[in-house]
């Protein structure tokens, strides 16, 4: 496994048509697993033993420009603040702050690469009962984490929000600055919540970890009379100064304030501009508001590059991607674009096919003159 940020040129946009994607990525099983993986997370000591024989490596940078370092041994913990190693050759144990770490490599139990591969090829609901059977295996805490961040991503995919939520703020109980906060399930596609969804997302706005907060804002920014809470949440997070909560806190504001229609294209044209500077594991959702801004001002050529940007530069955001593609192909036809749009529309509705949205781009075609 290797954890790096993912990057893509900007002509790669322009080039989607001929790129080759790798997409790697409630039912009865998720009360029990997510209770498994809660407790074990609060109650561990950090052994750090994960498959027989495993290394790990991770590559930090060193400070004032002074070029990389390899460590290799054991991990025993990799929160959001630090890293702690034990090194293979002994010696003292260290702990590195997260913001050094460039790229984590280890080795996962052969259930969890399973869940893993089962992911890539987009079979959510095996890789979901699959990793709920390997996180009572795994024993690393670090490790249970990532199998959290990829049951987020699963429920996600299988359109289910509410289980998506839960996961991610178990995540959250166990590492308040995850660093998993890419996967956060926020609302970037004004889907109505649901009764059940409603009532848990009041609870989040309780929470004492931000980032949960963040996520129940996301989710009732809509509400006739929560509403203007989950703004206020939303602006106190904007002025913390934890970089994943803040950042996607400004997203959430941008699509609050694109809802009001509050806004001028040259103040969709400063976001677009502000966005490039930020994480890219942090852009996915922002770039959906970008994309509404440039359709809410008829500019479809430039909603439609905004839109692919996820099925191509952020294929690990399954379900936004999946739902940006099919905008994206709506709005190269609206462009008078009919080739690409049909070429889109057939990339989604295959990558995302067991997806909602996937299935949505295969109706969407048959409807395409």
């Amino acid at each position: 496994m290797k954890m790096s940020p993912a990057s893509l040129p900007d002509n790669r946009i322009a080039d989607w048509q001929d790129a080759r994607y790798v997409n790697l990525n409630v039912t009865s099983w998720m009360i029990r697993s997510m209770l498994i993986i809660w407790l074990t997370a609060a109650g561990t000591v950090l052994s750090g033993s994960g498959p027989a024989h495993a290394i790990d490596r991770v590559v930090l940078q060193q400070p004032a420009g002074g070029g990389q370092i390899a460590i290799t041994g054991t991990i025993l913990d990799y929160t959001g603040e630090s890293i702690t190693i034990r090194p293979r050759q002994g010696g003292t144990i260290a702990r590195h702050v997260s913001s050094d770490v460039i790229e984590v490599t280890t080795e996962y139990l052969p259930e969890h690469q399973l869940a893993i591969d089962l992911m890539s090829r987009g079979d959510w609901k095996a890789a979901w009962a699959q990793l709920t059977a390997t996180v009572e295996k795994e024993d690393r805490l670090w490790v249970r984490r990532i199998i959290l961040s990829q049951l987020v991503r699963c429920a996600a995919a299988l359109d289910e929000p509410l289980a998506a939520g839960r996961y991610f703020a178990a995540l959250v109980q166990s590492d308040p600055q995850t660093i998993h906060a890419h996967v956060a399930p926020l609302d970037w596609t004004d889907q109505i919540p649901d009764e059940p969804l409603l009532l848990q997302a009041q609870q989040w706005l309780k929470s004492s970890h931000r980032l949960t907060r963040l996520l129940g804002a996301s989710h009732l920014l809509r509400d006739h009379n929560l509403g203007p809470q989950a703004v206020a949440e939303l602006q106190i997070i904007l002025r913390s100064d934890e970089i994943a909560a803040r950042t996607l806190a400004q997203g959430q504001l941008w699509k609050h304030r694109l809802n009001a229609l509050e806004l001028t294209s040259t103040e969709v044209a400063r976001w677009e501009e502000t966005i490039r500077s930020w994480p890219d594991r942090l852009q996915p959702g922002a770039w959906t508001v970008i994309a509404r801004g440039h359709e809410h001002f008829g500019q479809w050529p430039q909603a439609a590059a905004a839109w692919i940007r996820l099925p191509v530069a952020f294929p690990d955001v399954d379900a936004l991607a999946a739902y940006a593609g099919l905008r994206g192909a709506i709005a190269f036809q609206e462009a008078g674009q009919l080739a690409a749009a049909r070429t889109m529309g057939e990339e989604i509705s295959q990558r995302f096919a067991s997806t909602r949205h996937g299935k949505d781009a295969a109706n969407w075609l048959k409807t395409l003159k």
